[in-house]
């Protein structure tokens, strides 16, 4: 059977070509208003600074953003800042290649590449070099990854796989938040949120020195979000949001060069949805409020040294503990990670990282006639080693990567993951790179040991039934990992101080992709079909089990544009085109995992009209989702700031202007119903003491 993604709409439909062209018009009018204005650059960093900054996730060491051979963006504090966002996620809809969707209030599906979903399994994400991966379902919950953005240096997000350094599950992508060094972050900061849908934030940060070794910081965060209607009866979806944190960080500078960090969070908080109830008896399914507690806190180290003038060493750990409360399931983690690296420059044209990794996780899982676990308790260790080289093949011109992880875990055996890199420099303005690699996802403890059951209404079934069907998804020890094969090519290009492009292509075909077998049907309480009919049974009962029988192909672009037209102007435009194939399946259960959209399309302005008052806009269009009912949309959010002084600054935001409500994305269980995204405005406020 093969599947193939319904064409989407052409990436500039009308109203967003008029958006898209009403924002560059601002943009130029805005320039000319502006005509008497100093030619001064107002920016806080420039587009020689950009591609100037260092990123440290494509390779595991710093390195200049324009010398990296991999499809790599960094999102920085001033472009979180001018955008108006208040979640991690809504930053993420800033990077060619991501796709990112709200469900409701706190669920989110964020994916690379494709495959995306609440429980999208392909994506690594990373804050402060601890990994936010739960392996209950090998995904993220993103309702309580949470920080102070203000604190946030950069994000860098790789598209394609870093597996050879990150390990499995970096499949399609990793995602790494990186916070600022507690001496960047000294004195005392008070910001405040309030509007109809963000009903409130306050977050508070003070930071100062310790001595003559280092410098710490500490804060704390509070934060209401109102819930939707959902879609169709426009009725209150309940999904409101409430958390609290606190953290802290402290930066040391040893004796012999060595640093140290010390750094720690905790949370707790309610994630509040409407979830469906089902049942064997009419109506079959009822829907209701449910509530989410969350909670959990994590303390990491970091420590580093040189050894030598050639050898440098690198080690964190960190633990980490999470606990959920919700009507299918009672969870509750705690995980140990360990890791040491060593960078060796001794060898002429040679730069060689290698390094090992120890994780333990274990957790307790409390199910219910949703969620069942054939094992309340598990623990499971995971050993990995991983060796690449920068070989400078001509100085300044090309240079050869190559590279493996090694990694055995409870759950796979042993896995290799390459790759293979290749960049060429020809000038300072030009670079090209070229890579093949292989990943592996591996399999998660739901796939394993649990089992979902769902009821299916006979009157909702595309098939005819006679009676409602009790249906179980059973996880199977058999189950593997997936497998994938990606190919990129990337070019870059920097014309002056103005303007630059960086485009990527890719190829990535899976294999041994998640599905489940057909299912087994008997009657309640007992019998086989079709003869247990004749005893009146109550319901049905069906079985299926996870299964290894998937394969899939995707292709796709990335391309971003920034253009400075002025020293007061900045445009940045990012465009995605994706493609899905998927094949090989004897059962026809694939069609959710087709859920990304085939276009989408991004332009942001940032324009300061003088130093103190700042005018941003940024206008989105996303292809639809057909299964999901969900229609292609455009969205444009504006934001006013302006510095009052040194200390005070106020702006003012409003989001997804152009529609009261929408509909980005349904859970793919289909536990939850399908909920409308508000239109968005607050003002916010901030102190520097």
């Amino acid at each position: 059977m093969k599947i193939t993604q319904h064409p989407g709409p052409t990436p500039c439909t009308a109203r967003l070509c008029k958006l898209s062209a009403l924002v560059v018009a601002l943009g130029f009018a805005c320039k000319t208003l502006a005509a008497n204005e100093p030619g001064e650059d107002f920016f806080e960093m420039s587009l020689d600074d950009l591609l100037s900054v260092e990123v440290t996730t494509v390779s595991k060491k710093s390195q200049l953003l324009s010398q990296a051979a991999a499809a790599v963006y960094v999102i920085t504090q001033e472009d979180i800042r001018r955008s108006g966002v208040t979640s991690i996620p809504e930053a993420l809809r800033m990077v060619p290649g991501v796709q990112v969707a709200r469900i409701d209030s706190n669920k989110w599906a964020v994916s690379a590449r494709g495959f995306g979903g609440r429980f999208a399994n392909k994506l690594l994400v990373l804050l402060d070099g601890r990994s936010l991966y739960n392996p209950a379902f090998s995904g993220v919950y993103w309702d309580v990854q949470d920080t102070m953005l203000e604190d946030i240096e950069r994000i860098e997000v790789i598209r394609g796989p870093g597996a050879t350094l990150w390990g499995s599950n970096a499949i399609n992508g990793v995602i790494n938040i990186i916070t600022k060094s507690a001496q960047d972050t000294q004195g005392g900061l008070v910001s405040v949120l309030v509007g109809n849908q963000e009903k409130g934030t306050v977050a508070l940060r003070y930071g100062d020195t310790l001595g003559d070794v280092g410098h710490y910081r500490v804060y704390g965060k509070a934060l209401y979000r109102d819930g939707n209607p959902l879609r169709g009866s426009g009725d209150d979806a309940e999904d409101d949001t409430a958390q609290r944190r606190v953290g802290f960080r402290a930066d040391f500078d040893l004796a012999g060069g060595d640093k140290l960090t010390v750094q720690g969070d905790a949370y707790d908080g309610l994630s509040e949805t409407t979830a469906g109830s089902a049942s064997l008896a009419p109506p079959y399914l009822s829907i209701g409020h449910e509530r989410q507690d969350v909670d959990g806190g994590n303390l990491l180290l970091r420590w580093s040294s040189l050894l030598d003038e050639d050898l440098n060493l690198k080690a964190q750990a960190y633990y980490d503990y999470t606990h959920r409360t919700w009507s299918v399931a009672d969870e509750t983690r705690n995980s140990l990670d360990l890791d040491v690296q060593i960078q060796d420059t001794r060898f002429a044209s040679h730069d060689i990282l290698y390094g090992l990794r120890y994780f333990y996780t274990a957790d307790r899982f409390s199910g219910s006639s949703t969620v069942s676990v054939r094992q309340e308790e598990v623990r499971d260790d995971l050993f990995s080693a991983f060796i690449q080289d920068d070989i400078r093949l001509v100085p300044d011109r090309w240079v050869l990567t190559l590279g493996s992880k090694f990694e055995h875990n409870p759950y796979s055996d042993f896995v290799a993951q390459p790759n293979v890199r290749l960049l060429w420099t020809p000038d300072s303005q030009q670079s090209l790179w070229a890579s093949a690699a292989r990943s592996v996802r591996s399999p998660s403890r739901g796939e394993r040991n649990a089992a979902l059951t769902r009821y299916v209404d006979p009157s909702q079934s595309p098939v005819p039934l006679p009676l409602p069907v009790f249906a179980t998804l059973n996880g199977d020890e058999r189950f593997d990992e997936e497998h994938v094969m990606s190919y990129e090519l990337g070019y870059r290009w920097r014309q002056g101080p103005t303007l630059s492009l960086d485009a990527a292509l890719f190829v990535n075909r899976y294999d041994s992709l998640r599905t489940f077998s057909a299912f087994e049907v008997s009657c309640i309480p007992s019998g086989q079909l079709p003869f247990c009919l004749s005893n009146n049974p109550t319901g049905l009962s069906a079985n299926a089990f996870f299964e290894n029988k998937m394969e899939a192909e995707t292709r796709g672009l990335e391309l971003v544009v920034d253009w400075r037209p002025a020293a007061h102007w900045r445009l940045i435009g990012a465009y995605s085109y994706l493609h899905l194939d998927l094949f090989g399946s004897d059962a026809d259960n694939e069609g959710f995992e087709d859920d990304s959209p085939r276009h989408t399309l991004s332009l942001r302005s940032q324009w300061d009209i003088r130093p103190d008052l700042q005018l941003d806009a940024w206008v989105r269009h996303v292809s639809g989702l057909s299964r999901l009912e969900v229609s292609d949309y455009t969205a444009l959010d504006l934001r006013l700031g302006w510095r009052v002084n040194k200390q005070w600054e106020l702006e003012l935001v409003g989001q997804n202007l152009l529609d009261p409500r929408k509909s980005e994305f349904v859970s793919e269980l289909e536990d939850i119903p399908a909920i409308e995204i508000e239109r968005s405005v607050f003002v916010r406020g901030q102190y520097r003491f």
